[in-house]
């Protein structure tokens, strides 16, 4: 009997293991099929009935969005707790109580700490969110070699794509993305990799609908 409802995230291997019992013959009973979920949370009366046998001074509700700190908190009115002793702070709000009173400090910065493997906090925000849009995206590699005395071509530019388009597809792109260099190069003399980078990006999202990340390395030789 699986009584709990899926954390969001962990609903394809739960279903996994729910697919594995079954083939050992188990009969599995779920909340998805039977009314067999209980919460794991308190309700409003018993956190009532808990503020009423500790009966706090001070009372600070912790863990859950905002929303529920503030319905907690007004359970504590509810239950006599004074509204001056009553306080509601957000991650990074540092909360001082001196001489009787409890009053909000400084909000000190934070933020999310990344596990990687062996690595704590050794990455950031923003190389996940670029991991994120790599995900979505895929990724379009362009090599452009050039003869560094007279700006042409010295070879066809190399296009890679990776987690963008199927093999298939990429026959038919990869040589539109190829010839849309060569004829910037030769016709204008374009060594500027943003501007190059900016022309792939439209070429690509007219032919696929979506918007890889795009890449251009001009080498000179």
């Amino acid at each position: 009997m699986i009584s709990s409802h899926p954390i969001p995230g962990n609903e394809e291997a739960i279903y996994k293991t729910i697919n594995r019992l079954i083939r050992r013959g188990a009969e599995v009973i779920s909340e998805a099929t039977s009314a067999v979920h209980v919460s794991g949370h308190a309700s409003s009366e018993e956190m009532k009935l808990l503020l009423n046998l500790v009966r706090p001074k001070y009372f600070m509700p912790i863990h859950g969005e905002l929303h529920q700190l503030r319905r907690h908190a007004s359970l504590g009115r509810q239950v006599g707790v004074p509204e001056e002793n009553i306080i509601v702070v957000e991650n990074g709000q540092v909360v001082e109580l001196s001489n009787g009173k409890i009053q909000l400090g400084e909000r000190m910065p934070g933020g999310y700490v990344f596990v990687e493997g062996e690595s704590v906090g050794e990455i950031d925000l923003e190389i996940m969110r670029e991991r994120e849009q790599l995900a979505r995206s895929g990724i379009v590699l362009v090599t452009v070699p050039l003869d560094k005395y007279s700006g042409r071509l010295i070879k066809d530019p190399e296009v890679i794509t990776r987690g963008f388009i199927s093999p298939e597809d990429a026959d038919s792109v990869v040589p539109l993305v190829r010839k849309k260099v060569v004829d910037l190069v030769n016709s204008n003399g374009f060594d500027d990799e943003k501007a190059i980078t900016d022309v792939i990006r439209g070429l690509l999202k007219s032919e696929t609908g979506r918007r890889p990340w795009v890449f251009v390395a001009v080498t000179k030789a």
